[in-house]
């Protein structure tokens, strides 16, 4: 593997490591608080959808929460790549001198 390969595998794991310590973290903390993990992943989904709480589906409507899932990725792919290739062009011809940037 090359080193740029190495360093992102790295960073995903380290990533993964923190998320996965920030979430028990959280459910311990708040299972204390007699705060069931169900509510806490629906907050978080409620952050994550961008709804109030109660807009968020109960977990038993797996296809809502499936179809709402497929919504932020499609949001991902359709929005959010195109702008970073475009910072990421930019960012280029700003580098190599030739470019609206320089």
């Amino acid at each position: 593997m090359t080193s740029k390969i190495k360093s992102l595998v790295t960073v995903l794991w380290i990533g993964l490591l923190a998320g996965t310590l920030d979430i028990t973290d959280n459910l311990i903390f708040n299972q204390l608080r007699g705060i069931t993990p169900t509510m806490v992943f629906r907050y978080i989904a409620s952050g994550l959808i961008g709804l109030p709480l109660s807009a968020v589906p109960h977990p038993r409507s797996a296809i809502t929460l499936a179809s709402r899932i497929n919504g932020v990725l499609a949001l991902l792919l359709f929005i959010g790549l195109p702008i970073s290739l475009l910072v990421r062009r930019s960012l280029t011809q700003a580098k190599n001198g030739s470019g609206a940037l320089s």
